[in-house]
């Protein structure tokens, strides 16, 4: 690969190590001076269940049945245990540097995938310059949250998409699509597209395909088979969920009381009304046992269907909002503020916008201004992709590919919950297509995937 890089490659791959090695270095910093001690050290930003689960996996060698264990798939929680019993209670330091070494080896393919879309000489570097500009998504690549992880297996898939196709090859995209699964609920998703690759893979009989295609599933069901035998084990139940989170999320994104949190504040900051309906329900049972996690969750579906089924209209409008918020160049939640619960609503109080510098730091606000990088990325990407998906034989089967990984994610969030960082990790996505586009509009011929 060196021989192959231009000035512009050159110029490219410093200014995304400056970024990825200064943001780490930043919120290194941050987490010293600043970040929440727990007992096992300094924690980051995000999501403290999986430290907890870590500590957990860690102190019991294996995740106890129930309790928060059903909310997080595991591999990420492996990560984050991992940086434990490496670095002890600077466990922190440790994964900020495995996460900021993900996001450059996500830079580093997102290239060389680029390179397989365009003649173009440039490109590949405007693109990875736009990766690495993208400060809210470097951000987020250090946050304590799965992110980095699923975006490094989602640009992983469509790197070996676009090498020359193999059995290989192929296999090699379904563990990135098993391990997305272990990331990540949406993860199963990535099967569709999966699917769709293998059917339209160039220069491949239909005999061939199909016999491709079933042992690609016969794959991923071996490897999903284990976690869904733990969760039905827990559950106490058959169930095909990854989680026990779907009747939370969607009375978080449909019901009545919620209606003043999205896309205004983030979800998560509500969580504390979802808990009080929780309790509630399990003081009006006759026995704790009968009040599971299975069975509070079954409660909260029922509520959110319940208000669904009382406005239909409003469900299509929240629905067709929630589009328009995952897809949005804007950040979403669109600020912070504090809840409060008036006549069984959640309500804000003292709201205060990202644009007017919510959180008083100037990091935010860059991040802010960076997802304009988005303005970019997401028209051109979708031009790019349809160009080639109507135009191109040789890239078909990745036009396509990209279009459904798009389309199964909206629509899983569409009917659920969604904000900008449920969408971050297709974001390199939007970019690798937006590189095929600039091609198109200054090249001569698409160049074609390649070795």
């Amino acid at each position: 690969m060196p021989h192959d890089l231009r000035r512009s490659d050159v110029i490219a791959f410093t200014l995304l190590g400056i970024v990825v090695v200064g943001l780490g270095t930043a919120i290194a910093y941050l987490v010293s001076r600043h970040g929440v001690m727990t007992g096992h050290g300094r924690l980051l930003f995000g999501a403290p269940s999986y430290a907890r689960l870590a500590d957990e996996l860690i102190e019991h060698r294996g995740f106890a049945a129930g309790g928060e264990a059903l909310d997080r798939m595991p591999l990420y929680v492996a990560v984050v245990a991992l940086s434990k019993l490496i670095a002890g209670s600077h466990w922190a330091y440790a994964l900020i540097i495995l996460q900021g070494a993900l996001a450059l080896l996500c830079g580093t393919m997102l290239h060389r995938a680029v390179r397989g879309l365009t003649s173009v000489s440039w490109a590949p570097a405007v693109v990875t310059a736009g990766y690495a500009l993208h400060i809210g998504l470097q951000l987020e690549n250090f946050a304590l949250r799965e992110t980095v992880l699923y975006e490094f297996f989602v640009v992983s898939f469509f790197y070996f998409a676009t090498r020359t196709i193999t059995s290989r090859t192929v296999a090699l995209m379904v563990l990135c699509v098993g391990l997305a699964f272990y990331t990540r609920p949406t993860g199963v998703l990535l099967i569709v597209p999966l699917s769709i690759f293998i059917l339209m893979m160039p220069a491949a009989s239909l005999r061939h395909r199909l016999k491709t295609l079933g042992w690609a599933l016969a794959a991923m069901v071996l490897l999903a088979a284990p976690w869904q035998a733990y969760q039905s084990h827990v559950q106490g139940r058959f169930t095909l969920s990854a989680t026990h989170v779907g009747g939370w999320n969607l009375y978080k994104g449909n019901s009545f009381a919620f209606e003043a949190v999205s896309p205004y504040i983030d979800h998560d900051q509500a969580d504390g009304y979802v808990e009080g309906l929780r309790e509630q329900y399990r003081s009006g049972q006759l026995s704790t046992r009968a009040a599971g996690a299975r069975s509070e969750d079954d409660y909260l579906r029922r509520l959110a269907q319940a208000d669904i089924r009382a406005d239909y209209p409003r469900f299509l409008r929240k629905t067709v909002l929630r589009v328009i918020v995952y897809l949005s160049p804007l950040e979403t939640p669109l600020g912070a503020a504090d809840v409060g619960v008036d006549r069984d609503r959640v309500v804000l109080n003292h709201y205060r916008g990202n644009f007017v510098d919510a959180d008083r730091d100037w990091i935010d606000f860059l991040g802010q201004l960076s997802f304009f990088i988005v303005l970019f990325a997401i028209p051109l990407g979708f031009l790019g992709a349809l160009r080639f998906l109507w135009a191109d034989a040789r890239l078909r089967a990745v036009a396509a590919a990209s279009f459904a990984v798009v389309a199964v994610h909206v629509a899983a969030h569409a009917a659920l919950t969604a904000e900008t960082r449920y969408r971050l990790p297709l974001d390199p996505l939007f970019l690798l297509w937006a590189g095929a586009t600039l091609g198109l509009i200054f090249g001569t011929r698409p160049q074609g995937a390649r070795p």
